[in-house]
């Protein structure tokens, strides 16, 4: 299935929102659904490289925040592994230190969203999630790490007085 997905960049537009949307099914199987359409979409990115993968990140960052963040999900793993690889995909080429303008534009506020989720502390649904995703986006490139951490210091900083604990970091 997922070479028949990959034969064609031109699937790429139908593909990716397919393999988005099948990560939100809530059928009885849902690990094994939610794990073979993150494996294929990973697999799919990297057959239709880079600019694919800038595309529809944006896509995939709010799909697994939704999932992660926003629900109950047994699959945050499968969802983390997600976007570090579709991060490192979409930075391939890019040297540490550029900042493509993509970047700030689709990854950025997306990054920051889930920074504020992390600084809701551990008593949030969203808190959990988000700081893993944080965690997974910042072991995708160097770039991508700048971007957590300032997003992150940015929501410490800013909710300092509205109760936000260094503990939420961890």
């Amino acid at each position: 299935l997922s070479q028949a997905f990959s034969a064609s960049p031109r699937f790429t537009d139908l593909v990716v929102p397919f393999l988005l949307d099948a990560s939100k099914d809530i059928e009885a199987d849902v690990d094994a659904t939610v794990a073979q359409a993150m494996q294929t979409l990973v697999f799919c990115l990297e057959k239709f490289g880079a600019s694919a993968a800038q595309k529809h990140l944006k896509d995939i960052l709010a799909t697994a925040r939704d999932q992660v963040c926003r629900t109950k999900t047994t699959c945050a793993r499968d969802f983390c592994r997600c976007v570090v690889e579709s991060l490192k995909i979409a930075m391939t080429g890019v040297p540490a230190g550029l900042h493509p303008s993509w970047v700030a534009k689709d990854v950025v506020p997306e990054l920051n969203e889930m920074a504020e989720d992390a600084s809701k502390g551990r008593m949030s649904l969203a808190s959990e999630g988000a700081r893993q995703l944080l965690l997974a986006a910042a072991a995708s490139h160097p770039v991508i790490y700048e971007y957590v951490w300032s997003g992150v210091m940015a929501a410490f900083l800013e909710s300092e007085t509205s109760g936000f604990s260094a503990d939420a970091l961890t």
